[in-house]
């Protein structure tokens, strides 16, 4: 946890942005949690081998981990919520929803292509650039273990269209089609300071990123459109090269 003197000499307004935004940054690692307890079992339904099942456990597990210091960080600066957040929409889909191999294979490849090439790729992206303007080393710490496996993670979604690719050739190219059509719907997410600095009148932007605060939104803006466009690229690659052997992952 950072230092008491480094939190006290904050003004009350940048520590409340930063407690809130730890907070709302544990709430979202900690909703990250079901997407691949479910994966895990969607890949056993379609034969994916064990290295990938367990690459999902061991996932979900470091998006708990990931929440537990997000919260305590909020905390340090002085949030006294910590609480998670119910998600009663899990209860309704606690059975597959896909009714056959080839809407599974497609629902992976769509999940895999956005959820994990370009979120997580993109959370590691910007959480690694927080980490890089973090001047309080604890702080750094956290965010530095976060991007490294959130970046993981990324890679194990990779790995997974790959295998898929290679297992389910025809449905992979028809789901992997679609799922990029799905990309040019989205937009850049809105991870910027300034929404933060509102909520908390007086909160100092310098003091915010020697903390580890959020990016501005130009940053962010930046930092997807490069990611959607390896994004892209590599899914593109994995389509002209059906059936030969992994074409890799985006770095």
């Amino acid at each position: 946890m950072p230092v008491a003197a480094a939190v006290a000499a904050l003004s009350s307004g940048t520590r409340g942005v930063l407690a809130r935004m730890w907070r709302e940054d544990g709430r979202t690692e900690h909703a990250s949690v079901p997407a691949f307890t479910r994966m895990s079992w969607q890949l056993m339904g379609v034969g994916a081998p064990a290295s990938l099942v367990s690459g999902c456990h061991r996932a979900a597990m470091e998006e708990v981990e990931h929440a537990q210091r997000c919260f305590a960080l909020a905390r340090a600066y002085g949030a006294t919520d910590t609480a998670v957040q119910a998600m009663p929409s899990l209860l309704a889909s606690a059975a597959s929803e896909e009714a056959s191999v080839e809407a599974t294979v497609a629902a992976l490849v769509r999940d895999n292509l956005v959820d994990g090439g370009v979120m997580e790729g993109l959370s590691a992206d910007v959480v690694g650039a927080r980490a890089a303007a973090c001047e309080v080393a604890e702080v750094r710490a956290v965010l530095e273990q976060i991007a490294r496996e959130e970046r993981s993670h990324a890679a194990l979604s990779w790995a997974v269209l790959a295998w898929l690719r290679e297992a389910y050739p025809v449905e992979f190219e028809s789901a992997l089609t679609a799922a990029l059509k799905t990309l040019e719907t989205m937009s850049a997410p809105r991870w910027s300071a300034p929404t933060w600095q509102t909520r908390a009148m007086g909160a100092d932007p310098h003091a915010l990123r020697q903390h580890g605060g959020p990016l501005d939104a130009a940053e962010t803006r930046q930092l997807w459109d490069v990611r959607m466009e390896a994004t892209r690229t590599q899914a593109a690659e994995m389509l002209r090269r059906a059936g030969e052997p992994d074409a890799g992952e985006v770095a």
